[in-house]
């Protein structure tokens, strides 16, 4: 598996190497999506994180991080930004009767 990361309003899409640092900086109406190459889906074990103002996207199964500077910062109610990640909802635990 490779992620990409990509930015649909800039066209951009970043092939993403194991064991990188990848940063950008947020830009208003921009959405941002972390994907497997193979499935176009965001993969399970991304984890997401909020440090500052900064928005980090990172996969310890590729030890890959991707920093989005300034998300709080740029991004705000009337002016946003997006992070889509389409994760599947966590399994429910159903007891057993």
């Amino acid at each position: 598996m490779a992620l990409i990361f990509t930015a649909k309003h800039a066209n951009s899409r970043t092939a993403l190497k194991a064991a990188q640092h990848y940063q950008v900086t947020a830009k208003v109406g921009e959405e941002y999506n972390l994907i497997d190459s193979v499935t176009g889906k965001t993969p399970e074990d991304i984890k997401v994180a909020r440090r500052g103002n900064n928005l980090i996207l990172c996969s310890d199964k590729e030890d890959v991080e991707v920093v989005i500077k300034d998300f709080w910062g740029v991004c705000s109610e009337d002016n946003q930004c997006y992070a889509k990640l389409d994760v599947p909802e966590p399994k429910q635990h159903r007891p057993e009767k």
